[in-house]
This record gives structure tokens, sequence and C-alpha cells, in this order.
């Protein structure tokens, strides 16, 4: 819990640091400020379909997101990377690959997954 406090208010910081036309919402060229002052980089394509996936005024005709919509696209994003993470610290080996032995330490170590007899 404590966690969401501090995402929370770090997202709200970073919201009206970047709401700059104080319109309520984000529109595509301050959610890409707002992402690289996050450190993450990404081309205004991509960022716009994330955008879309997030927006919950789906009958607007620009892409823009209201602070839910922000906060539910950064905890996704965020809880992604702490799992990918994660995973990345189960693998054995270091291509990209997942094969069945890391899935299973995986499972077995974060999620805490019992298997039957003769698993790898």
């Amino acid at each position: 819990e404590i966690q969401m406090d501090i995402d929370f208010f770090k997202i709200i910081t970073l919201w009206f640091e970047n709401d700059e036309d104080m319109s309520g919402t984000l529109d595509l060229e301050e959610m890409g400020r707002l992402m690289r002052n996050l450190g993450l980089e990404m081309p205004d394509e991509d960022l716009k379909k994330r955008m879309m996936m997030y927006q919950s005024d789906a009958s607007s005709k620009s892409v823009k997101l209201t602070f839910p919509d922000l906060f539910s696209m950064y905890m996704d994003m965020t809880t992604i990377k702490a799992i990918a993470d994660i995973f990345k610290m189960s693998k054995t080996t270091p291509s990209d690959i997942i094969d069945i032995t890391d899935l299973i330490r995986f499972l077995r170590s974060s999620q805490k997954l019992q298997f039957g007899h003769g698993d790898p």
C-alpha cells in the first residue's frame, strides 16, 4: 500500500508538471514529455497506440488521457516491468526465448506455484 501512495504522488506531480495547457487531459505532446521525464522513450506512433488503449473517452477525435487513464497506464507499465525484471532474474540463459525450465523456475520462485513430480 505504501508503494501505491508513492506511485500516486509521483504520477500526480508529473501530471501537473506536464499538463501545460491546464486542460485536465494530456495530449500526445504532453504525454511524450511525461514519458521522457520518467526515462521512457518511445516513438510517437507507439505512444499514441498505448494511449488509445487507456483512453476512457472513446468518442474523442484526438488521443488524450485523463488522470485516471494515466494512472492506469502507469500502474500497468510499472507492474509489467517489475514482472519482466523478476523473470529475467530467474532465467538461466541470456536469450529472450522462454524455455520450460525457466518458466517453471519463475513460477516457483515468484508465484510460489508447485508442480507434480518429474517437472524440470
